[in-house]
């Protein structure tokens, strides 16, 4: 050990630039341990005469045996680069064809561009195993001509060359004709490749042939076909015309749980066509890949609401991540089903799981069933589910609006909340007026400010009466509740009372409600409050402005001038892309505070302004911050 760490050193302290270390150098590829060789391919690519050692490296390959050295050469030759290529063009001559297989392996890991003519030129070597493996090489390096190209050789005898040119064809995703492609599905060596290449054929024909592939008594033939299913199911309009058949379950089952993702695509449109209720929770499973989350609610939808009796039971099983699609289908399958899956939401919302009651209280409500009004009331009183539980009976009450508007009222009776009040305002708005009013003068402030904010719901006269209540009220959390409600109650004359209040919360949520009311008679309003001292003030300003398309380049001047670096920080993201945006987002790359300069890294990114890259070129280079230098970097940073 002791003696490799000492070789080791050895060629770290060579000098690469110093003539006597290339035959030491040399010498070191033929050592034992891969770590020297390793080391050794380093300092050989630092050679600054890359002509002479690519020639000696070059001759190292063409030496029999020693398989480690070889390697080592190919390595070197590899980050030698172009630097390499009259050598490596001499071993693709070379009479021997372990060489030229060696030159074909180097190619592959080269730039395209100088690597494919080479590569397609080898394609009529000699020997098989060379030409094997520039076809191979030009899978992940081809262009549409190189297809062209490894489609032309397609033709005579097939051999196990027919088999690398597919496999290349397969990684250029390129269509072949349905003509071309078809004796190849019928020939054992070759059955997988076509198949699996037969995905990306948009010819009519292409989707019969990938069914009869899928009904293939062969494993691999399946497995492929399964592949090229999935891949031809990434464009609309697939239909699947197959027989039932007791291989189709297994094969979906085993294409679900795929390392290759078109498989698992495959599987899931078999799926649809296959119907059957077992493969339920299968499905489910395979929504863990975010990738698949569309095709997987498909899935589960075609499966039907009887499959969704057995696999919605066990949602509480699934991923954490699959849980999320299984409810979007859970979803769609209670707008279709109705009544019939209200019992099975039940339980989903009896298991506890935060995730999970939430899929189950909105599903309820897309049932539009009389039966989910009970449960969805108890989730109303639930802190956690108020809000979704609220959205699901306002789609209740289009169906049982007297039924719903009876269950609040009971519910009332019995306790308060705010979700409540606010769902009442939503679905019952003429009866809500007279609770909301009691509820104004409750002595509990939670409630008053649950009454005023719902009040929004109610239209401007409504409305209107009751934000002036909770506008003089004494307690601050419920004049900003009436401030929030003007949002949706176009009232400029009590908007210019709560943008007056004493309160700076109060004057905020006043602030922000001018930009949601579309209110622009009260431009002045925010614009005096640009330069407000607390900053809360001069953000909700900035925020409104935005909203109603008004920041202009002298608000942003106004801006930047502020002693709030959030403020600052602010207006540069709101800002629109005009052409002004650049200058003053230039200033903001020399604040003294890092977030701000990311900040208006990204606005002059933003302003796609010609001097842009070299602004943020000068930023990057005296930038100290990681997170502003990596906001400059995208234009100006290093590969």
């Amino acid at each position: 050990m002791q003696a490799e760490e000492e070789r080791y050193r050895s060629v770290l302290a060579l000098d690469p630039r110093e003539e006597a270390s290339l035959d030491r150098l040399l010498e070191t590829l033929f050592d034992e341990s891969w770590r020297v060789r390793r080391a050794a391919t380093e300092k050989l690519a630092a050679v600054p005469d890359a002509l002479k050692v690519a020639a000696r490296l070059a001759e190292v390959l063409r030496s029999p045996g020693e398989p480690g050295a070889r390697s080592a050469a190919s390595e070197a030759l590899v980050k030698l680069g172009d630097g390499a290529l009259p050598a490596v063009t001499g071993l693709l001559r070379d009479p021997h064809p372990d060489p030229r297989k060696f030159a074909v392996e180097i190619l592959a890991r080269w730039a395209p561009g100088t690597a494919r003519p080479l590569l397609v030129a080898t394609l009529s070597d000699e020997d098989p195993n060379v030409r094997a493996a520039a076809a191979e090489a030009l899978g992940p390096l081809g262009d549409v001509h190189t297809a062209r190209e490894l489609e032309a050789r397609l033709e005579g005898t097939p051999t196990m060359l027919h088999l690398a040119l597919l496999t290349a064809l397969e990684r250029l995703e390129h269509p072949m004709a349905l003509e071309r492609l078809l004796p190849f599905t019928t020939l054992a060596p070759l059955q997988r490749a076509a198949f699996r290449l037969l995905g990306y054929s948009a010819a009519p024909g292409a989707v019969e042939l990938l069914c009869r592939g899928i009904r293939s008594p062969l494993p691999s033939v399946r497995d492929a076909a399964l592949v090229g299913l999935g891949r031809r199911a990434r464009r609309p309009g697939l239909v699947l015309d197959l027989k039932p058949s007791d291989l189709l379950p297994g094969l979906v089952r085993r294409g679900l749980t795929a390392e290759s993702l078109d498989a698992r695509r495959g599987a899931l449109a078999l799926v649809t066509a296959v119907k059957d209720s077992t493969l339920g929770m299968d499905v489910a499973r395979a929504g863990e890949d975010e990738a698949l989350a569309v095709e997987v609610t498909a899935a589960l939808v075609a499966l039907g609401p009887d499959a969704a009796l057995s696999w919605g039971a066990q949602l509480g099983v699934l991923p954490l991540a699959a849980r999320q699609t299984a409810g979007d289908a859970l979803t769609l399958l209670a707008a279709l089903a109705g009544a019939k899956l209200v019992p099975l939401l039940q339980k989903v919302l009896d298991l506890g799981e935060a995730d999970l009651e939430v899929f189950a209280v909105r599903a309820l409500g897309r049932t539009r069933a009389r039966e989910a009004l009970a449960p969805v009331m108890r989730a109303l009183m639930e802190p956690t589910l108020a809000r979704v539980a609220g959205r699901a009976l306002e789609v209740l009450a289009e169906e049982f609006p007297a039924e719903a508007l009876e269950h609040l009222r009971q519910m009332l009776g019995l306790r308060t909340s705010p979700a409540l009040l606010l769902t009442l305002a939503r679905i019952g708005p003429q009866t809500a007026v007279a609770e909301l009013r009691k509820y104004i003068r409750h002595p509990d402030e939670t409630l008053r400010s649950a009454a005023v904010e719902a009040a929004g719901e109610l239209g401007a006269v409504a409305g209107g009466e009751l934000a002036r209540l909770g506008l003089a009220d004494e307690s601050v959390q419920v004049r900003v509740a009436a401030a929030r409600s003007l949002s949706r109650v176009w009232e400029p004359s009590l908007l210019r009372v709560a943008v007056s209040d004493e309160s700076v919360q109060v004057r905020s949520a006043a602030l922000d409600a001018i930009g949601g009311c579309g209110a622009v008679e009260l431009l002045p309003e925010l614009e005096r409050h640009l330069e407000a001292h607390e900053p809360d003030l001069a953000r909700a300003a900035l925020r409104s402005l935005s909203a109603l398309s008004r920041l202009s380049e002298l608000h942003l001047e106004r801006a930047l001038g502020h002693p709030t670096a959030e403020v600052v920080k602010d207006a540069l993201d709101l800002a629109p892309a005009e052409g002004w945006l650049a200058a003053l987002a230039t200033r903001g790359l020399a604040h003294s505070r890092p977030e701000v300069r990311a900040a208006a890294a990204h606005a002059l990114r933003r302003s796609r302004h010609p001097d842009a890259t070299a602004a943020l070129a000068a930023a990057y280079a005296t930038e100290t911050d990681p997170s502003s230098k990596d906001a400059m970097a995208v234009h100006a940073g290093p590969a």
